[in-house]
């Protein structure tokens, strides 16, 4: 009796065994699929990342060369576009402002006249610290700053550009002018000094 309790045991665990080590071979089979699943997700991450990098180097590149091609037309030489170009890169690098942001106000700048190849960087400069690194303030008070320059004296619309663009102007404008600010939105004479 023993002997065949025994035997049936041992044939019982024997069964059991065979699925314990299937399921076992599944869990592994399944580990395996996951840790693949993982790996392939990991290298799509690094290619669409190299893809992007790529892709930043060529736009970068083509922003470039479409600003040499402008400003030769404004400086009138390659060589002082280029020169241009190389020293509005080296400000991006040094500022917060993109090339791109450089590039339009050097544009607006030479422009309207009211800067050269000579003296538009330490201009920006200036509009740069007055935009307090903040690239929309720094067009819209570039662009103000060019319209009043080139007429030669600050229109009101210029004066609310510059206030809506964070510049506290009218007070400045008090001290410069010696009006009250009534008096300067009435259209007092404001000069582009």
């Amino acid at each position: 009796v023993f002997g065949r309790m025994e035997a049936a045991a041992d044939k019982w665990a024997g069964k059991n065994n065979s699925a314990f080590q299937r399921g076992a071979r599944s869990a592994t089979s399944f580990g395996t699929v996951v840790k693949g699943i993982i790996g392939a997700n990991i290298i799509q991450s690094a290619f669409q990342q190299v893809q992007s990098g790529i892709m930043g180097i060529i736009t970068e590149t083509a922003k470039v060369e479409d600003a040499v091609i402008g400003f030769k037309v404004l400086t009138g030489s390659l060589e002082s576009a280029t020169k241009l170009v190389a020293d509005l890169r080296a400000e991006a690098a040094a500022t917060p402002f993109e090339f791109s942001h450089l590039a339009e106000s050097t544009q607006m700048l030479i422009g309207f006249g009211v800067a050269t190849k000579d003296t538009v960087i330490p201009i920006m400069r200036r509009l740069g610290d007055v935009a307090m690194g903040n690239a929309d303030k720094f067009q819209r008070i570039t662009l103000a700053y060019s319209q009043i320059q080139a007429a030669g004296r600050a229109s009101m619309q210029d004066i609310n550009q510059l206030i809506n663009a964070g510049v506290p102007i009218m007070k400045e404008l008090e001290k410069q002018t010696g009006l009250t600010m009534s008096e300067i939105r009435k259209g007092g004479k404001i000069t582009a000094k």
